[in-house]
């Protein structure tokens, strides 16, 4: 079935992420640290802003302008689809690492 862009959905292997070289296994790693630690940033301020603490904002690194510029939005805080984007980030580069760490050889059998 076509998708939406005109091409055909990727099959499960052109889906799944590349296996990498061990050297490339640190950059991964912390990939998917700097990833978490945006989408405990963006869930804190979140909540934060539904609350209505500014101050708490202001204490993790928010200015002025963007705080209101993430109150104007539809939600009134992060849009749902910023946090949605990053938790499947995050699920990717975990599939990534699991791939990465997977033991291409087969252990022989005695």
């Amino acid at each position: 079935m076509p998708r939406r862009g005109g091409g055909p959905r990727p099959t499960a292997a052109e889906s799944t992420p590349p296996v990498r070289g061990p050297s490339s296994l640190e950059a991964l790693l912390s990939d998917l640290q700097r990833a978490k630690a945006a989408l405990r940033l963006a869930m804190a301020a979140d909540l934060c802003l539904k609350s209505g603490d500014d101050e708490a904002l202001i204490a993790l690194g928010f200015a002025r302008d963007h705080i209101a510029g993430l109150r104007a939005g539809p939600s009134g805080g992060y849009p749902p689809y910023a946090l949605r984007n990053l938790r499947s980030t995050i699920r990717w580069l975990e599939s990534a690492r699991a791939a990465h760490s997977a033991d291409p050889t087969p252990t022989p059998v005695a």
